[in-house]
């Protein structure tokens, strides 16, 4: 039985977070986000991105996993964008930094 009242998602001003990156991104745009996540997945280097979507891939899934890497790639890519900065790699805590000689 259907009610008249108003769902959240209905409300005006209400706003659902449904936890996925942007569907209106066009299809092929979406599509390279996932190549990019597996080559990620697949790649020998280590990165931070790599240790961080690796790590709940037994817990909830590759495939899960590969779509919460593409979507911290999105996250990355749209703050790199808005603030017109580009892309530093940060090392992790553990490895100290090389100095120059």
């Amino acid at each position: 039985m259907k009610t008249l009242a108003p769902t959240r998602r209905n409300l005006p001003g209400a706003h659902e977070n449904s936890g996925t990156y942007p569907a209106h991104l066009p299809g092929g745009q979406r599509w390279l986000l996932h190549i990019s996540a597996t080559a990620l997945l697949h790649t020998k280097s280590d990165t931070a991105l790599k240790r961080w979507g690796t790590a709940p891939a037994a817990r909830i899934g590759r495939k899960k996993a590969k779509s919460a890497i593409a979507r911290k790639l999105v996250t990355v890519l749209w703050a790199m964008w808005r603030r017109r900065t580009p892309f530093e790699s940060r090392l992790p805590i553990s490895q100290p930094a090389v100095k120059a000689a």
